[in-house]
């Protein structure tokens, strides 16, 4: 049998420990919230005019949760503004956006095909990095190899499938010595294929480097493509450790995600 005192003691401790869970939830009775804020992601985009100026923003909207971040491409296809994450804990599995010119947003799965699967991905490849292009006939998603980091590999999409199939890999070839080899993109414009990289140490300028299809490579530089270019005025909050690029048929646009909290 228990005392009236000790049943006393023992409802008191119920009471205090009730008191200090809802104390918690509500963020520790007047000392603010002790969780951070939901993470809102924004598109920073800059587009090209002597160098890549800031020019606006977007919101992405309707993201499933495991959307990882950190590894990004995007595309314009003649017709779309196409935006791409990986999902987390994956190395062949992407979500697909677009941008609505109505919400004025890039939507998960607006006019689009919500996640695609690349397939027969090289052993070597890595599953860290990701960039997107489009020819003006294919989509294509790239990835670096995990041992050479001057090699690429390229997946083409397959008409009518949610599939992207690896194709071939691309050397890239005369990069300055300072080339930061894990922030990099791609994109398709004036007629041919770029790839940019990083200089190390800076956010700021990048290097081109344009397809020469005589010896199947990337070269920096090459066809009087300009060498080194400047990312002007970006917002402070800009996630600088990756960025994607795209053109549209008219302009070269450079793109940051925002930090996370």
């Amino acid at each position: 049998m228990h005392s009236l005192a000790q049943l006393k003691s023992k409802w008191l401790s119920l009471l205090l420990l009730a008191t200090t869970l809802l104390l918690s939830a509500c963020g520790g009775g007047g000392g603010g919230s002790s969780t951070s804020p939901q993470y809102a992601p924004t598109l920073y985009q800059a587009v090209y005019s002597s160098g890549y100026q800031y020019t606006k923003q977007f919101y992405i909207t309707g993201a499933p949760d495991d959307t990882d971040w950190d590894r990004m491409g995007v595309l314009h296809d003649g017709t779309d503004y196409r935006l791409y994450f990986m999902k987390q804990g994956t190395s062949d599995t992407l979500y697909q956006f677009a941008y609505n010119p109505n919400s004025a947003d890039f939507e998960y799965g607006y006019n689009s095909i919500p996640q695609l699967t690349l397939t027969n991905v090289p052993a070597d490849a890595d599953g860290n990095s990701l960039a997107m292009s489009n020819d003006g006939t294919y989509y294509y998603a790239h990835m670096k190899s995990l041992s050479v980091p001057t090699r690429i590999y390229t997946f083409r999409y397959v008409a009518n499938t949610t599939t992207y199939a690896y194709q071939r890999s691309y050397n890239i070839t005369k990069a300055p010595a300072d080339t930061d080899w894990s922030r990099w993109a791609m994109l398709y414009g004036d007629s041919a294929s770029r790839f940019y990289a990083g200089k190390t140490g800076v956010d700021s300028p990048i290097y081109q480097f344009k397809y020469n299809p005589t010896t199947q490579s990337y070269e920096w530089g090459y066809g009087g493509a300009v060498s080194t270019l400047a990312v002007i005025g970006m917002p402070s909050d800009s996630d600088t450790s990756n960025f994607s690029m795209l053109n549209n048929g008219t302009q070269y646009q450079f793109y940051y995600l925002n930090k996370r909290n």
